[in-house]
């Protein structure tokens, strides 16, 4: 065997998220405030090797990753933080404030962006409990061409909420001009300034109004599964 067929392939360490990044994910405002906050960390898959172990000090098992043969993987797609002595795995997926939007965190970071898989995805939609309205054809999508250049972030939408329609009120709609002015242009182009339009002339049989019935509205769902209520009219 010879001394290249001996070397171990080279494993690039994944940069892990910072403390503002694994909070931003939970309560930043906007989605663009964590796309230009210049958060940078590298995405890992589920079952990839992420730190052994024998670290000093020695991490433990937390949340999204797993103990294995004296080292520690990745259990689902997510972005790698270390806290509380715990290697963990924090779900990429952003959830807006009002719960209309899901995106998938694409940062900055030191390797390509691995090939994503259509299952990894809808996990980690279920572990940021989006249950509603995912988008699966952006999904697939997202799965072929997201392409493996980390230099710029993004963040695909991969679900979104169903929007509400709110009901609208009845209402007359006249057929007549009962509006006043000033005047009325007569057909020889001059102006009786004495007719104001205060009594409109109708004739037996013609429609003066027309009464529209209201329309109910129609209930929404955010992300997450909960029923926007639409306002009901009279």
């Amino acid at each position: 065997m010879s001394e290249s067929e001996q070397q171990e392939p080279t494993i690039i360490e994944p940069m892990e998220a910072t403390t503002a990044l694994v909070d931003g994910l939970a309560t930043c405002p906007s989605i663009d405030g964590l796309l230009t906050g210049g958060h940078a960390a590298d995405l890992v898959m589920p079952g990839e090797y992420v730190i052994p172990s024998q670290a000093e000090p020695a991490l433990d098992a937390g949340e999204g990753t797993e103990a294995r043969d004296g080292a520690l993987f990745a259990q689902r797609l997510g972005y790698l933080y270390v806290a509380d002595n715990c290697a963990r795995v924090v779900s990429p997926v952003y959830v807006s404030q009002d719960n209309s939007t899901a995106y998938l965190l694409c940062l900055r970071g030191l390797r390509p962006w691995p090939a994503l898989q259509p299952q990894w995805i809808q996990a980690a939609l279920q572990a940021a409990e989006v249950s509603h309205g995912v988008l699966l054809e952006n999904i697939a999508d997202l799965c072929t061409d997201l392409g493996t250049d980390p230099s710029f972030p993004e963040a695909p939408t991969v679900a979104a909420a169903t929007p509400v329609q709110h009901g609208s009120d009845g209402r007359i709609d006249y057929c007549v001009d009962f509006d006043k002015r000033a005047g009325q242009l007569l057909d020889d182009g001059s102006i009786d300034l004495r007719e104001r339009n205060s009594a409109v002339a109708v004739v037996t049989g013609q429609v003066v109004a027309r009464v529209v019935g209201s329309t109910p509205g129609q209930d929404g769902c955010d992300v997450r599964g909960v029923a926007v209520p639409a306002a009901q009219r009279l």
